[in-house]
């Protein structure tokens, strides 16, 4: 891992005048076989996306069903 600290000062122009820019830059450095190696955090975020989109999608279904049985069983109600 490096860390580099820099500090650029330079004339840009009349109306700017004297520009000085500062910084920090990291670098972490790891071999690795393929490039997906660099992204497996958003391989694990997406999988976790997906699961808790799909739990709530039957979780909206499950609700629609009652709703639909709930429906059935209040014009049945309304017969008698």
């Amino acid at each position: 891992m490096t860390l580099k600290l820099f500090r650029h000062t330079g004339y840009e122009s009349i109306l700017e005048g004297e520009v000085t820019q500062t910084g920090v830059g990291l670098t972490y450095r790891k071999r690795m076989t393929t490039l997906g190696q660099m992204f497996w955090f958003m391989r694990k975020r997406y999988k976790r996306e997906m699961k808790r989109l799909e739990e709530e999608r039957k979780a909206q279904a499950e609700a629609q069903r009652q709703a639909q049985a709930e429906q059935v069983e209040k014009e049945k109600s309304s017969k008698e």
